[in-house]
């Protein structure tokens, strides 16, 4: 996912985020920043639906916590939460709840139309999966897969005009990438080893407990370099065993993290990072051999920033007007983007 790049909402989707996770604590981050992933639901609604989706990973250390310590406080923001006395994730919830109000981050259709039609937006196009790993490891990847995707949205009119919200026409996966332009060249690639020993198994989160740690230093414009990401990468052998990476920022935080499962690899990138001192926390999640599996091939790979990419691409709606029998009364293709009002004049008048 992280090789997919941003989309050009990328702005305004962290803004939100942040305005969430400013209630909970939660770290606000992409998919892929938390841990190897081909995608989930929101994904598929933001990049074929235009929809802003989110998911709350909620508990200090387990996906399922305890009721009263994982999900009623962090709920409410109550201690031993991490949103104690900033409204949890009520808060931020009612605070998404807002944001579907806000016609900057949607789109909306405006007419005419006889008292008791029905409206209809649809589209359908292609949609493509991940690529498809062929066993249990993916250590054999096969080609993506193309299925069908249908949209079809429908409201009844109930007065002379309408002002219909929906999502954008163009679907983000074709609209094109946010970047910038480099400014330099990237850093040179950093190779750290592994030191002596191997920590205690680890399973909390945050991990405060055993784990090795390897500082490592970010440059930037004033080095003469521009990194528009770094990716934090061990190995090991076994795909049984689990080693977990988490970057902590100048700041004393975690900027990135890889923790996925049933591979032997862990890769936590980390996009236009601040120049600072950065260090690396490497977990012995578990281990699942009588011969202990210790990492190796420890590197940190910079790369530019990648131009903004910008396709040209623009895709419409469907808009048909159906009188009250159901029968079709004209339809036409409306292009509207994200924060746009289209006025489509009588919908259920043919176009001329």
């Amino acid at each position: 996912m992280a090789d997919f790049g941003f989309p050009l909402e990328e702005p305004a989707y962290k803004a939100l985020g942040a305005s969430l996770a400013a209630h909970n604590g939660y770290s606000n981050d992409p998919g892929f920043g938390l841990y190897d992933t081909t995608g989930a639901t929101e994904d598929w609604s933001f990049w074929s639906t235009g929809g802003l989706a989110f998911t709350f990973e909620i508990g200090p250390d387990e996906f399922h916590p305890p009721y009263t310590r994982g999900v009623e406080a962090e709920y409410l923001g109550r201690a031993p939460a991490a949103g104690a006395g900033k409204g949890g994730n009520r808060e931020a919830y009612f605070t998404m709840l807002q944001a579907t109000a806000n016609t900057a981050l949607h789109s909306v259709i405006e007419g005419a139309a006889p008292t008791g039609s029905t409206l209809r937006i649809s589209k359908s196009f292609q949609t493509s999966t991940s690529p498809v790993w062929k066993d249990d490891f993916g250590t054999v990847i096969g080609e993506p897969l193309q299925f069908t995707d249908t949209l079809s949205s429908e409201m009844k009119t109930t007065g002379p005009t309408f002002a219909w919200h929906v999502n954008p026409s163009t679907r983000p996966v074709v609209a094109g990438r946010d970047g910038r332009d480099p400014t330099g060249p990237p850093q040179a690639d950093i190779a750290f080893g592994n030191p002596p020993g191997i920590p205690a198994e680890n399973v909390d989160y945050p991990p405060e407990g055993p784990r090795e740690e390897i500082p490592f230093t970010v440059k930037g414009p004033a080095d003469g370099v521009d990194n528009g990401r770094f990716t934090v990468h061990i190995e090991w052998s076994n795909p049984e065993t689990d080693w977990d990476i988490y970057v902590i920022g100048p700041n004393g935080q975690i900027v990135s993290q890889s923790a996925s499962f049933g591979d032997t690899t862990e890769d936590a990138s980390l996009f236009d990072p601040p120049p600072g001192d950065y260090t690396i926390h490497v977990i012995n999640y578990d281990q699942v051999t009588n011969t202990p599996d210790d990492w190796t091939g420890g590197n940190v790979k910079f790369s530019s920033p990648n131009p903004k990419i910008v396709t040209g691409t623009k895709e419409s709606w469907t808009l048909t007007c159906l009188d009250a029998n159901g029968r079709v009364q004209a339809s036409r293709q409306v292009v509207v983007d994200r924060g746009q009002r289209a006025q489509v004049g009588n919908a259920c008048t043919r176009s001329k």
